[in-house]
């Protein structure tokens, strides 16, 4: 019940070691690729880009790319799987030493959780949940180059 459901994965790239360019408006930002499930199959790369021009001035920009649009329409969500498990073919499903594992490692903080917090419902969720970041890091909220939009 948050204000977006999104999911994706981000590899967020190191910053520079020193400023790309003299401009000093110019915020350094670690470039990052991100690579979203839903609500679209998307594929977007951000980066720092030299403005055209003799002075070295950078701007953020973003390379996006719709999987649909490049490639076509996928099946529908359990379609394939359905389909590889009336095949017998396993590749999809979790095998049992890893589900195993799993138990292993997940049992014990199942067995003594934390606190279930609530929040409004359509917020972004319990201030709380603040305390998972550390160093630095910020919460990924669906916008263009990452941090809070």
């Amino acid at each position: 019940s948050m204000a977006r459901t999104v999911t994706e994965a981000v590899v967020e790239f190191r910053v520079p070691p020193r400023p790309l360019f003299a401009d000093a408006d110019c915020p350094m930002l670690p470039n990052h690729l991100r690579f979203q499930i839903k609500p679209s199959d998307e594929t977007s790369l951000y980066l720092q880009a030299k403005l055209p021009g003799d002075r070295m001035v950078g701007r953020g920009v973003e390379l996006e790319m719709s999987v649909q649009e490049a490639l076509g329409e996928g099946p529908e969500a359990y379609e394939r799987l359905l389909k590889d498990a009336l095949a017998g073919d396993a590749r999809l499903f979790a095998r049992q030493d890893s589900v195993e594992e799993a138990w292993r490692i997940f049992d014990p903080i199942l067995a003594d959780p934390e606190p279930v917090v609530g929040y409004e419902p359509g917020s972004w969720g319990p201030a709380e949940a603040d305390r998972l970041l550390a160093g630095g890091y910020e919460w990924q909220t669906g916008g263009s180059h990452g941090g809070s939009s």
